[in-house]
């Protein structure tokens, strides 16, 4: 059945008025019954309610049987009903129902501390610490002062409501307290629903309820106790975590509070996700909540805060807080806080987009720059060729009570990757470079200065390939410095004629020689050499004579235009020397694993240790480039297509490495180094494949054939001539290996593994950066990523030119991001939309829009200003679409 509406109002069968369906019986026994109730005190008062006759027999014939009279608190006055005692109160007290406070007049000096600070801040609020009582026309607020949490006296204050009510009533009970910051600051924090001793409401009616109510006071006031002694100890805990984390960084005596930057350590010491609020009012004094700090949502619990200047507050529950939610960007507002935060990650204001327009231009390299002020770098020159390939292995060690480790709704931590080792091979030296240690600082410490010394090395071929070149910079640089000397003496000595014409000062001549000749013997030495190098004779005499570009005439130029050309040709010096003392290091997949891998450790190490700050672009928890001195990491997955092994990656460029079998679920401890065998066949067993990892390819290759696949056609598909061997070969495979290179522990066999890793990728690397180079693309330094080289190559091979979206393309911008709009395009779909007897560049469906390239209605060409006939427009309009 249909739910009635209880406020449905409906005619009365017995009079005209219409009455709510829910006091309906009400109206009718009111005034439409022959139920008469006489008073059984007086023959002249008649009832239709037992209500009525009961409020009549309190008024004028005294209280009522089984009820208490209700006692007036400032007269002892009795009365039979609350309403006959609040009409008291009002005509023989006065009490108009609302708060005195105006009246109240108190001095505060006995009562607290006379501290000026303290007594300013309660001045305002002085009515609220004395005793009284505000009689509103729904509740009632009671107020009492209270220097200490006794017990006592708050039964008494609860037994004095109770007697002034005089009746059941629900009530509930918050407490006002003072608060004293750091800086010494007072703060009044006055009793509100916020704060509530019950959650909801309680009833007092009897003795029982107030025993009720006293007891759950004592457990508070002692919760509140214990709650603070932990309290103290948790925060006193964590505020040692964080200075043992910048180690001696802070000093916990001058400790003013914590930095915004620094908020992420205090969310992983606490283990819990921050969010900060900031606050305003809008016109009609309601609280806006803006977003000023959010977190990455890295642990199951949120403290949300609120900044109120230079302090935080907490927030419990930011609905109670908040009526609205205003974008910090696109200053919209939402009443929803689950739909402001959503709102946060798609906020098109986050993002500004701009329409330059006009053709697209590869950005210059540094050759080019060279060649533009005229110093040739022949073109197998312009190829940088050094490089070094490196690659992790890890232990697992498993999940224990002390980790800190915690499993969500959605993970389930087993184990935590800790890592053991690393290779590193490069074509700058032979062979290759292996590193095993237990404790992963150290391991980083060797891993960094290993590739350190490489780089030296690289830094030392590229000086001697380039010497000729730094030194006609030097040359240029030399000549502008010289040039802005002899301009400053010019200037001086033109300045001082002036003063003595004007006897306002004299120039010694002799100290002014001094300073010249000071300043020529600086610029002697001014020439730049790398770490350890001498200055050498050089034969030819281009040093002897200062070498200045053509296009640059030193005769006019003016002090700030020297100091421009010389910032300019510095500037060209700097990039020259970073592209020579620069090494690219690469990892296959280490931009999502190596570096995840060794980060804490790494930073540490640079941050804390060496005092470096690495130079970091990352793509969501993937770093593309991650560059610190001199060693630039590189993710060779960047430079690959999608879905790309490392199998495959090596199998393409004809690269086949022997067999990598590994049991990485056995070696959960550095102690298994020194085993002086192989483990068990079973101890190959991999919980994340659900199998023996040394049958999982013939496990794979029977799946394949029980599906219905011919063996040819499963040879084909797992890229094998013939079937894979058994986990027995493959175990008597790695005996074999064992006694082949003599291994006298599994650290010997760890080293093996680890260098089938980087020896063939080193390879396979080499002949990648071959074909790049046969198309005279620079491949290690003109890109982190596979699109940046393939613009490069799409340059190179045409002639064509890209033209970049204008302000005038905006709306096809804004279209062809948006879900329900799909451009059919030749670019697109690979058709073109045929419109009466044209073929359109781009139409969409959705907006019944024509989009054109170029400006042309016929075709992708560079025709702009082309006018469509009469005719045309005619079957334009026929056809129906718009066009842009």
């Amino acid at each position: 059945m249909p739910r009635q509406n209880p406020n449905e109002k409906v005619l009365c069968p017995h009079c005209p008025e219409k009455i709510t369906k829910k006091h309906l019986s009400k109206h009718i026994s009111r005034w439409h019954s022959k139920i008469n109730l006489q008073c059984p005190n007086c023959k002249t008062f008649r009832g239709k309610t037992k209500e009525d006759l009961d409020n009549h027999i309190s008024r004028k014939h005294g209280q009522l049987e089984n009820k208490d009279p209700l006692t007036c608190s400032k007269c002892e006055k009795k009365f039979h009903s609350h309403y006959s005692l609040m009409q008291h109160r009002r005509m023989a007290h006065k009490e108009s129902g609302k708060s005195r406070r105006k009246q109240v007049d108190i001095n505060l000096g006995e009562l607290f501390e006379k501290d000026p600070d303290l007594l300013a801040e309660l001045e305002p609020v002085k009515h609220l610490l004395v005793d009284d009582v505000y009689n509103g026309k729904v509740h009632s607020v009671y107020n009492f002062q209270f220097r200490t949490m006794d017990n006592k006296a708050f039964r008494g204050n609860l037994e004095k409501v109770y007697k002034d009510l005089g009746c059941a009533a629900k009530i509930n009970v918050a407490f006002g307290f003072i608060m004293k910051s750091l800086e010494g600051e007072y703060r009044y924090f006055y009793a509100h629903n916020n704060n509530t001793l019950f959650e909801r409401p309680v009833v007092l009616a009897n003795d029982g309820d107030l025993e009720f109510i006293c007891d759950r006071a004592i457990c508070f006031q002692r919760h509140q106790m214990q709650q603070s002694d932990e309290m103290e100890k948790a925060v006193t805990d964590l505020a040692n975590e964080y200075f043992e984390h910048f180690e001696g960084e802070k000093d916990p005596k001058r400790f003013r509070g914590v930095k915004d930057k620094e908020i992420y350590v205090v969310e992983d010491l606490a283990g819990v996700n921050v969010v900060i609020y900031s606050c305003e009012r809008d016109d009609n004094g309601k609280l806006v909540g803006m977003l000023s700090r959010r977190s990455l949502n890295k642990y199951p619990e949120t403290v949300n805060l609120l900044r109120y200047g230079r302090h935080l507050c907490y927030i419990e529950d930011p609905k109670r807080v908040f009526k609205q939610y205003r974008c910090p960007n696109c200053n919209t507002h939402f009443g929803k806080v689950s739909n402001f935060q959503r709102h946060l990650t798609t906020c098109d204001e986050r993002v500004k987009h701009i329409y330059p327009g006009g053709v697209y231009e590869l950005k210059k390299t540094i050759f080019d720059e060279l060649e533009e002020i005229g110093i040739e770098v022949p073109a197998q020159d312009r190829l940088f060729k050094n490089l070094a390939i490196y690659d992790f292995e890890s232990i697992c060690v498993p999940k224990d009570e002390d980790s800190p480790l915690r499993d969500t709704e959605t993970t389930t931590w087993v184990g935590q990757h800790i890592p053991i080792s690393v290779s590193i091979s490069s074509n700058l030296v032979d062979g290759t470079i292996f590193i095993c240690n237990a404790d992963p600082m150290q391991l980083v410490r060797e891993f960094c200065a290993e590739l350190k010394k490489l780089q030296e090395k690289s830094a030392q071929e590229m000086g001697q390939k380039f010497d000729k070149v730094f030194r006609q910079l030097d040359s240029f640089l030399m000549a502008l410095r010289q040039e802005e000397k002899s301009h400053r003496d010019r200037q001086k000595t033109a300045d001082g004629a002036e003063k003595e014409e004007d006897n306002v000062a004299v120039v010694d001549d002799e100290e002014e020689e001094d300073e010249s000749d000071k300043d020529d013997d600086d610029m002697e030495n001014f020439i730049l050499y790398e770490d350890g190098e001498e200055p050498q004779d050089n034969d030819d005499d281009e040093m002897d004579d200062y070498i200045v570009p053509d296009a640059v005439d030193l005769s006019n130029e003016n002090d700030k235009m020297l100091k421009l050309l010389i910032s300019f040709y510095e500037g060209i010096r700097k990039k020259l020397e970073r592209y020579c003392l620069t090494l690219p290091c690469f990892g296959f997949n280490s931009s999502r694993y190596d570096l995840n891998l060794i980060k804490e450790f790494l930073l540490k190490h640079l941050v804390k240790e060496k005092e470096i700050n690495p130079e970091v672009i990352r793509k969501t928890n993937q770093y593309v480039s991650f560059t610190f001195d001199h060693l630039q990491f590189l993710d060779i997955l960047n430079f690959l297509g999608g879905a790309t092994s490392l199998d495959s990656f090596l199998k393409a460029y004809q690269n086949y490495g022997t067999e990598r079998i590994f049991p990485y679920e056995w070696f959960d401890s550095p102690e298994k180094l020194s085993n002086k065998e192989l483990p068990p066949i079973e101890e190959f067993w991999s919980k994340l494949k659900n199998c023996n990892v040394l049958s999982a390819d013939l496990d794979k290759y029977h799946k394949l054939l029980n599906s219905g696949m011919s063996e040819a056609l499963v040879c084909k598909k797992m890229n094998i001539t013939t079937p894979p061997p058994s986990a027995e070969e493959n175990y008597d495979y790695l005996k074999s290996i064992w006694k082949e290179y003599k291994m006298s522990s599994f650290r010997d066999f760890l080293r093996w593994y680890n260098d089938k890793d980087v020896i063939p990728t080193l390879e396979a690397m080499q002949k990648m950066m071959n074909f790049y180079h046969e198309k005279g693309i620079d491949m290690l330094k003109l890109g982190c990523t596979l699109p940046n080289l393939a613009n490069r190559c799409l340059h190179q091979s045409t002639g064509v030119k890209f033209y970049r979206f204008g302000k005038r393309d905006m709306d096809l911008a804004k279209r062809s991001k948006r879900k329900e709009c799909k451009i059919q395009s030749l670019e697109v779909t690979g058709k073109q939309k045929r419109i009466g007897p044209f073929l359109v560049d781009g139409f969409c469906d959705h907006c019944n829009t024509v989009f054109e390239v170029m400006g042309c209605y016929y075709h992708y060409c560079a025709c702009i200003e082309h006018k469509l006939t009469e005719d045309d427009l005619e079957k334009c309009e026929k056809s129906g679409p718009k066009t842009r």
